[in-house]
């Protein structure tokens, strides 16, 4: 197993990775750095990198689970509604500004305490996501440079290794992510920079095809999802309106793009168990028509799902279509991470929700109403769910009806291996 000195180094490397390749900091450009407080002694290296690499001032935001969890438990439930997000507006004016953005991920899984009533639930679940938005939404917009990463933390390891000590389990962890972050090799900025070529080489061909639609089938999925028109295939790494390269989450596997939410029919079913915002949602089937999820079941939270799928009128509608090859380098793991950043790089998989403006031409420059009239979802929200197998078959189909093998048993097929 890894020792101190060695986990030392092993995130002195990371975080040089994420300051060079992930965020792309620019000399003199100001950067946005939130993460929880449980990687603290992580984000040491991080700040000296950046700074480093000529950083201009690092704005740090720290956040702190523990504190989430009282407040959901003992706040007034006006406070609880009426949220406060004045610190994250300011961090959004700061990215207006051109600052770049690493918003680092890592506090435990589960963040709200099992025995939380409904009602703090969906009080709390609003504000959040509402407060989370001012940041989010500059990221899917691409209007800067941004990265989201993932750090195990002591308490996050200890969550997913539960038989050994913290210190020992977050060395484990750590063991585990090496070859996925590609830090096992002499230049891992290098190594990515050639998955990169390799994902924009499917993109282009994806786009190629311009497809009308695409066809799901396998297990208990079968559907059929339209793709809005002028859409683009796109990967987790791009380049800004700023005109910086980076990666908008790291590490990444997906290929992605916009379904038309007017536009999908049929029947979905997760395999994966899906972790986002801190709740765990379990097995799910939906039934869809016309676009919209008409019906629902889960083997969990049935209830929370429910407060998801309304949180408002474009909620129960699709907003993204992504494929993962069932031999990625997250997907070969045994295990599940338990969050949303690792296990939607496990399998194929599609969001109800918003869709991401340049998943079609022009879009970052589209109205909400212009982007809902060209077929792009707008909500509050976007929750992945991976739907991706061995038993995956995606079909495309172009406007003239011609079928083209794009995934067989979960793996690329054809001319996109």
């Amino acid at each position: 197993m890894m020792n101190i000195e060695e986990k030392k180094v092993w995130m002195k490397r990371y975080a040089e990775l994420l300051v060079k390749f992930g965020v792309n900091i620019q000399r003199g450009q100001k950067l946005v750095f939130a993460l929880p407080h449980e990687a603290r002694e992580f984000g040491l290296h991080v700040v000296e990198a950046a700074y480093e690499a000529g950083s201009g001032h690092v704005f740090m935001y720290y956040f702190d689970h523990e504190i989430f969890h009282i407040q959901q438990q003992k706040a007034q439930i006006e406070v609880l509604k009426e949220g406060d997000n004045t610190i994250e507006k300011a961090l959004g004016r700061l990215i207006d500004e051109g600052a770049a953005v690493l918003f680092l991920v890592g506090a435990h899984p589960e963040a709200m305490p099992a025995d939380t009533t409904d009602q703090r639930k969906n009080a709390f679940l609003k504000t959040f996501m509402n407060s989370f938005s001012e940041i989010q939404n500059r990221r899917r917009s691409q209007i800067t440079n941004s990265c989201l990463p993932f750090f195990p933390t002591l308490e996050y390891s200890a969550y997913l290794f539960p038989d050994l000590e913290p210190s020992d389990a977050q060395l484990r962890l750590m063991e585990m992510l090496t070859p996925i972050f590609k830090l096992d090799k002499e230049n891992p900025v290098a190594v990515w920079h050639e998955h990169i070529s390799k994902l924009k080489t499917r993109a282009n061909l994806l786009n190629s095809y311009a497809f009308d639609s695409l066809h799901f089938s396998g297990g208990e999925t079968d559907l059929m999802i339209g793709l809005v028109k002028d859409h683009i295939w796109c990967s987790a790494f791009g380049t800004t309106e700023n005109g910086v390269d980076c990666a908008f989450n790291f590490p990444s596997e997906e290929l992605f793009t916009a379904p038309d939410w007017r536009r999908a029919e049929g029947s979905i079913s997760s395999t994966r168990e899906t972790f986002t915002l801190g709740f765990m949602i379990d097995k799910v089937r939906f039934d869809v028509q016309k676009g919209k999820i008409i019906k629902e079941e889960t083997d969990g939270d049935l209830a929370l799902l429910k407060k998801l799928l309304n949180q408002d009128a474009q909620s129960r509608y699709l907003g993204e279509v992504a494929l993962v090859s069932e031999d990625s380098p997250i997907a070969s793991q045994p295990m599940s991470f338990k969050n949303l950043l690792f296990d939607e790089n496990a399998g194929s998989h599609i969001a109800f929700g918003s869709a991401y403006p340049h998943c079609i031409h022009s879009g970052a420059s589209m109205t909400k109403e212009e982007l809902l009239n060209a077929g792009m979802n707008v909500s509050e929200q976007h929750i992945d769910l991976i739907i991706g197998s061995r038993e995956l078959l995606v079909t495309g189909i172009t406007a003239e009806g011609k079928e083209v093998e794009i995934m067989t048993n979960g793996l690329w097929a054809g001319e996109f291996r």
